[in-house]
């Protein structure tokens, strides 16, 4: 229950069961918007992933990563994260479409180990990104294997990213969940 009991995840089924959709939907920022005014509701963050991206660090080592996030400025704070080095992005970076990420710990092992990478340039499909931010923490799974950028950004960059297809809705207390989720 740490950090998840009043979190709900919000997204379209694309499989066969009652609620699932025959074609890819969205989440457009009315949808969002919207869902930030329900009642119980503290906030609301909207997310895109791209799985399987290749990575690149800046000496040209190639690596898998799990996901790609593209994800908005309350992303961090509606999962209550927080950086181990350096800092997560904001909305200002969001809107200005910037060419920053945060990435895991898992990855910031693997490709810069025993260096620091907040500063250094990753490369994700053609795109160079400066690291601003390591995600990394107890509880986190496979989240430490992901990459992180605006969703703006990797709409406009990544190949194979479009609007968000999920969003993470927080609740005020575990009174209100039962009635957000419905």
């Amino acid at each position: 229950l740490l950090g998840g009991a009043t979190r709900l995840k919000v997204y379209f089924d694309t499989g066969s069961g009652k609620y699932s959709v025959a074609r890819p939907q969205w989440l457009h920022e009315e949808s969002v918007d919207a869902m930030r005014r329900i009642p119980g509701v503290t906030g609301v963050t909207a997310a895109a992933f791209r799985p399987g991206i290749s990575l690149y660090s800046d000496q040209d080592d190639r690596f898998r990563v799990r996901l790609l996030a593209g994800v908005d400025g309350h992303f961090w704070e509606i999962n209550s994260f927080t950086p181990v080095s350096g800092r997560f992005f904001g909305e200002r970076e969001v809107e200005n479409r910037e060419k920053v990420c945060v990435i895991g710990g898992m990855i910031a092992k693997r490709i810069f180990y025993p260096e620091e990478p907040v500063g250094r340039l990753l490369r994700l499909e053609n795109e160079y990104f400066t690291i601003i931010g390591v995600l990394d923490g107890l509880g986190l799974g496979d989240l430490d294997e992901w990459a992180y950028i605006p969703h703006t950004t990797a709409r406009d960059r990544i190949p194979g990213v479009w609007l968000p297809d999920t969003a993470y809705v927080r609740c005020h207390t575990w009174n209100d969940v039962e009635r957000v989720a419905a």
